[in-house]
């Protein structure tokens, strides 16, 4: 059985009130190799990190030095990693204000506030996906972008999971290390930056790479959305297991 690693980014839209995880899941050895080559690939391209914002932005100084044919060059390189070094691209949308009004202060703090649901959402996702094409895995292990305000609190519930139950969900997917980094210094993490954007953007160009990686033989995309119907069920359900599990402990 393989231990796999998922590299998850945010990004969100004020404006519209939307937040979307987003990320790739692949072996230990592969995201070695990966991040290997993507570091030599921003270095023959005379860049320190990738970072999809910057890309996006005419007013950046990041890649001003790329210009046409070797901007789309660079970019197409970096997206061929992607595309043969992971296993499966996942998402997870939410809007945090439907959240926030449908949950209580006490929910969100034992259950985590929006980004924490993104990324159970993710992880969630995951191991059905993993579960429903029998893929046997020992155990995965997240590792988040330290960029996002709730990051910690999603640090600390996934730990305090993998100490209580060591599984995630119905699908029993174990967890392993649990980790925040930066985009900086983490190439997975530009690449789940890349995908974050992209699946929350509607501009244009930005359709145009997430299909180059998402379709055309690349990489299979899983995306969950928390409407306000999914996030009601699944308040039901944690309140029904919690119930259960009390139940079970005043029996023994």
């Amino acid at each position: 059985m393989a231990s796999l690693e998922l590299y998850v980014d945010e990004s969100a839209d004020v404006s519209k009130q939307d937040l979307v995880v987003a990320g790739y899941v692949s072996t230990i050895d592969a995201w070695a190799e990966f991040s290997s080559l993507w570091n030599n690939r921003l270095i023959a391209y005379g860049l320190p990190y990738f970072h999809m914002t910057d890309f996006m932005s005419p007013r950046s100084s990041l890649f001003r030095h790329l210009q046409g044919p070797k901007r789309t060059e660079m970019l197409r390189d970096l997206v061929a990693l992607i595309r043969s070094h992971t296993m499966l691209g996942v998402s997870c949308s939410i809007c945090p204000r439907e959240y926030n009004s449908l949950t209580s202060t006490e929910f969100r703090g034992r259950y985590g506030a929006a980004y924490a649901m993104a990324l159970s959402g993710c992880i969630l996702t995951l191991g059905k996906v993993l579960f429903d094409h029998s893929i046997p895995v020992e155990e995965l292990s997240v590792f988040m972008e330290d960029g996002h305000p709730n990051v910690r609190q999603a640090y600390e519930l996934l730990l305090e999971h993998k100490t209580s139950s060591q599984g995630t969900g119905d699908n029993g997917l174990r967890l392993g290390s649990v980790g925040i980094g930066s985009k900086l210094n983490m190439a997975p993490l530009q690449a789940a930056d890349l995908l974050a954007y992209c699946c929350l953007s509607n501009n244009p160009y930005s359709r145009i790479v997430v299909t180059a990686i998402l379709l055309n033989g690349g990489v299979h995309h899983v995306a969950l959305r928390w409407s306000e119907e999914v996030i009601l069920l699944m308040k039901d359900r944690i309140v029904e297991d919690e119930a259960e599990r009390a139940r079970a402990s005043n029996a023994g």
